[in-house]
């Protein structure tokens, strides 16, 4: 029994619904089981030719659960991460066409899950925002450049700041905005146009599009890499992470310890260092 996710199948048609109150903070268990789903619909299931992934709360995701944190011992801090990096691989990977039906706002990890997605459609007051540099860690920041030009991928990661639906939906990223209670319907109505498609050329010409695009950029690879290395060799020990997370789940500016600064700086210049060794 799933306890923070719905998967219902009408007509071929799957919708995934993320419901987790108040926001939809994703947790390990949460993780899980979208994992589950996604990979039974790609091995075991041919009865399923679209998915739609929606939330019932008031935002479609509000991150990772930041309050989980600190709590976690070390093998559970593991266990979510190989969780995440499964998750998204079984997004990236998933057979049948994925549609994103956005509403109120999509944060951090659940932009790491839209971009996944082949089509997204939002409502028009929507917003995306990738703040994990304010809370201390590196997340995805990759995933954001399938949003965006690069430069523009650079600022909203380096700031933290959000991203209208509007925005997106101009740079052609979105490919409808319609109003809120017209969301599901649309989403619906896509699903359907996708559905109608014989599945196995729908399959092969997913396959084939994720493959060429993994010729040119290991995608997935590169993003659990460069968020180990970040989170790992450059932040692990970082008094602030801790003093920014709870700062941020108590909506109050963080109070910095700023001799760590010297020490992060030599770490990153030993990384450049490493990788020129390896050019």
């Amino acid at each position: 029994m799933s306890e923070y996710t719905r998967f219902e199948v009408k007509e071929h048609i799957g919708v995934l619904t993320l419901s987790r109150p108040p926001v939809n903070a994703v947790c390990a268990d949460m993780k899980a089981e979208c994992l589950e789903i996604l990979e039974a619909v790609s091995l075991t299931r041919t009865d399923i030719w679209a998915i739609i992934i929606c939330s019932d709360q008031k935002g479609f995701c509000g991150g990772d659960d930041t309050k989980e944190w600190g709590n976690r011992t070390a093998e559970q801090r593991a266990r979510a991460a190989r969780l995440l990096s499964d998750l998204y691989k079984a997004l990236y990977y998933c057979n049948v066409p994925l549609i994103a039906a956005v509403n109120g706002f999509c944060v951090g990890l659940g932009m790491g899950i839209v971009s996944l997605c082949d089509v997204i459609i939002a409502e028009k007051d929507a917003w995306f925002q990738m703040p994990e540099v304010n809370v201390g860690t590196v997340g995805a920041p990759s995933f954001l450049t399938r949003f965006l030009p690069e430069k523009m991928a650079r600022y909203y990661a380096l700031t933290g700041e959000r991203i209208p639906a509007q925005e997106l939906y101009r740079l052609g990223c979105v490919l409808k905005l319609v109003e809120k209670e017209e969301l599901a319907d649309a989403a619906m109505e896509v699903a359907k146009k996708l559905a109608a498609k014989y599945p196995p050329t729908v399959w092969t010409i997913k396959t084939m599009m994720n493959l060429t695009e993994r010729e040119h950029s290991d995608l997935l690879d590169i993003s659990s890499r460069m968020r180990t290395l970040g989170n790992v060799r450059i932040l692990a020990n970082d008094p602030n992470k801790k003093e920014m997370t709870q700062a941020f789940n108590e909506h109050r500016k963080p109070v910095y310890d700023m001799a760590y600064l010297k020490r992060a700086q030599e770490r990153i210049q030993e990384i450049r260092e490493e990788s020129e060794r390896k050019e």
